[in-house]
Parts: C-alpha cells; sequence; structure tokens
C-alpha cells in the first residue's frame, strides 16, 4: 500500500508543494511533524490544530490538500470533522494520524472516507510517504491496521479492500482499471476477486455485480 508519487508540476514549472494542516493537541507532536514535515521540499504545513473545532476552522481558512488528525482531541470528534469537510472543505484529504489501533474505530473511520490510518509509532519518513500516497488517490494504512482491516467481522464476510474492488466491479471497472484505482498489481485484483467469488458463492462478474447490487454496494 505505500507507493511513490510523481510530483505534481505547477503552472510555472516549478514543483508543486502539497499543502498540508496537522491537528494534534499535543504541542510537542505537533512541532515533531511541523519540523519533519517542512524537511521535504514538496510539503508544506500551511496550518495547525489543537482541537477538533479548530481543525475544522484552519481546513476552512487554509483549503489544505491533506489533514493530519488524530483521533482524540478536544472538542468535536473525528467523524464530525470529516462530515464538516466534506462540506467546507470537500477536496481535502484526511489522513488519521493516532496511537489508538481498536477495531472500531479504525473500521468506522474507514467506512467514514478517510484516505489512511495511520499509527504514531510510524517513522517521519513513513508519514510523508504517506501524505504523498494519498495525494495520488491511493490509501494508506499503517500494516497492523491493514491486517486487522483484511479480517472479516462475523456479520460480514467481506474485507473492507474487498468491498471496495466490488463497487469498482459494479461501475464497470475492468481488472487493470481496479489495479489502477486501488495502487495496486493487476494480479492482487484477481486474487481478491477469487476470494470474494468464493465467500459469496458466484461464479462470475455479472454474479458478483448482482450480488453487490442487492447488498448496497453499488452506489
Amino acid at each position: 500500500m505505500r507507493q511513490s508519487t510523481a510530483i505534481v508540476k505547477a503552472k510555472s514549472g516549478r514543483k508543486a508543494s502539497i499543502r498540508v494542516v496537522v491537528a494534534d493537541d499535543h504541542p510537542l507532536i505537533r512541532a515533531g511533524l511541523q519540523s519533519s514535515l517542512t524537511s521535504e521540499t514538496d510539503l508544506r504545513v500551511v496550518g495547525e490544530a489543537a482541537s477538533g473545532e479548530e481543525a475544522q476552522r484552519v481546513c476552512e481558512a487554509h483549503q489544505p490538500d491533506v489533514l493530519l488528525l488524530d483521533l482524540r482531541m478536544p472538542g468535536s470528534p473525528a467523524l464530525e470533522t470529516l462530515a464538516y469537510l466534506r462540506q467546507h472543505s470537500p477536496h481535502t484529504r484526511v489522513l488519521m494520524l493516532t496511537a489508538f489501533d481498536d477495531e472500531a474505530h479504525v473500521r468506522g473511520l474507514v467506512e467514514a472516507g478517510v484516505a489512511g490510518y495511520m499509527l504514531k509509532e510510524e517513522a517521519p519518513v513513513t508519514v510523508s510517504e504517506a501524505i504523498r500516497a494519498v495525494m495520488q488517490g491511493c490509501i494508506w494504512f499503517s500494516q497492523s491496521v491493514a491486517q486487522m482491516l483484511a479480517q472479516p467481522t462475523e456479520s460480514d464476510p467481506l474485507t473492507q479492500r474487498e468491498k471496495e474492488v466490488l463497487r469498482l466491479l459494479v461501475h464497470g471497472g475492468t481488472n487493470r482499471k481496479i489495479a489502477e484505482e486501488l495502487c495496486v498489481a493487476e494480479i492482487t485484483v484477481r486474487f481478491h476477486l477469487r476470494n470474494i467469488y468464493n465467500k459469496i458463492d458466484v461464479g462470475s462478474r455479472a454474479q458478483a455485480v448482482r450480488w453487490a447490487m442487492q447488498h448496497g454496494l453499488g452506489e
């Protein structure tokens, strides 16, 4: 899931900076992130926040490309901030950066549309890689989070990634197109499709699409 990204060219021909807001209620963490991110030539911190409401205000004012958002801060919870940004800064990608990896929070935020979920144990260079990856349209998870999401729940036979594959399948995606959309290899898409067919007991793409539509995965 970790992807490098090609630098987008600005109209002037210079490399365009990825504009980042850092939201964390610990000043030392904000300072450390500010230092590590601004040392990268293609990243620029345009604002900081210490609460949910402040994160909302700063993002609305600066319209950043990426918001690094801690899970537990004073004020509005993360889900409310996500909902606010959909209205007031819709192009901003939200990358969770937190110490908490309990399954309920992770799955809830992924379902809500975060661009990634990182743990604070990651090295600073990995945070920079993740920011570039989500700007390229990829979804980025820390390894332990990815492993958690790969496990189906008792009430839901499909993993989050398998649902993503099915949604793209419903919209007419070929294996190649799905691979490009998810930033994976085509062989990985074929692997997911084989698992999906087995789990939902179908034998073709058409049957899988029908099943997905019946289970609300075609939106």
